[in-house]
């Protein structure tokens, strides 16, 4: 079940004019390619935050004052981490624009599943202006959804913190 969600970057590549029997054969082999790679690591089975506490802990290396203002309005590091949750367990879909998600899962196709935390910390490096104008956890958790949607390719290319 889980495989179907990597035919989105096979359709949005190749679009409506693909050929049936090439987007098959094209996305029996991605698939074969992500069986071979490690899994990804599941929420569950790190800290409280999932990979949210991986991007906090990103973000703490980079931007301090950020990470910190962050846990003040949330209440707490285990909160600030909740709010990136969701976003590392869905890999940004949702969060993200469609070709900034892609973008995401090139990184993590090439080098490890890890890249959706140090791509989350990016985002919160790019939109630190805003989120440090915000005072209430409601409206930290607005703007952070809303503006990451807006975050084009080049942006968090530009931004891009390694997890290494």
């Amino acid at each position: 079940p889980r495989a179907v969600f990597w035919l989105l970057p096979l359709l949005r590549v190749f679009g409506e004019e693909a050929d049936p029997g090439e987007l098959v054969e094209r996305y029996h082999a991605l698939i074969s390619a992500l069986e071979q790679m490690p899994a990804a690591p599941q929420p569950s089975s790190t800290a409280s935050g999932g990979g949210g506490a991986a991007a906090m802990d990103l973000l703490k290396g980079q931007d301090a004052k950020l990470a910190a203002h962050l846990e003040a309005v949330m209440g707490g590091a285990a909160k600030s981490a909740l709010l990136l949750k969701a976003p590392c367990a869905r890999l940004g879909v949702g969060l993200l624009s469609p070709d900034a998600t892609l973008f995401v899962w090139d990184l993590c196709l090439i080098a490890g599943w890890t890249q959706v935390g140090a791509a989350i910390a990016s985002a919160l490096l790019l939109l630190r202006d805003g989120l440090l104008a915000c005072t209430a956890p409601a409206h930290l958790a607005d703007y952070f959804l809303l503006h990451t949607r807006q975050l084009t390719v080049e942006q968090l290319r530009a931004a891009r913190l390694s997890d290494a």
